[in-house]
């Protein structure tokens, strides 16, 4: 969950509300996507679509030591969120 709440709140007012829920790590990682973009309500480039999902990546990586810190639960499975 501290994962989870670390995302969301790097989150832009618009790219939060693009995303109904957000029950599902695919809903998260859809929204971080889309708040890298310059503007939600027109085309993008493949170049800002590819920056943007660099950023992402960068986003999702910076997160790795909180995954190296916790635990894994008994199941032996490390959630991504």
């Amino acid at each position: 969950m501290k994962i989870r709440r670390a995302l969301l709140s790097t989150l832009a007012d618009a790219a939060y509300d693009t995303v109904s829920s957000f029950h599902s790590d695919s809903a998260i990682s859809f929204s971080i996507f889309l708040n890298h973009l310059p503007d939600l309500n027109s085309q993008q480039t493949p170049q800002v679509l590819l920056q943007a999902m660099e950023v992402w990546t960068g986003t999702h990586a910076s997160l790795s030591p909180l995954h190296l810190s916790m635990s894994l639960p008994a199941s032996g499975f490390l959630y991504a969120l």
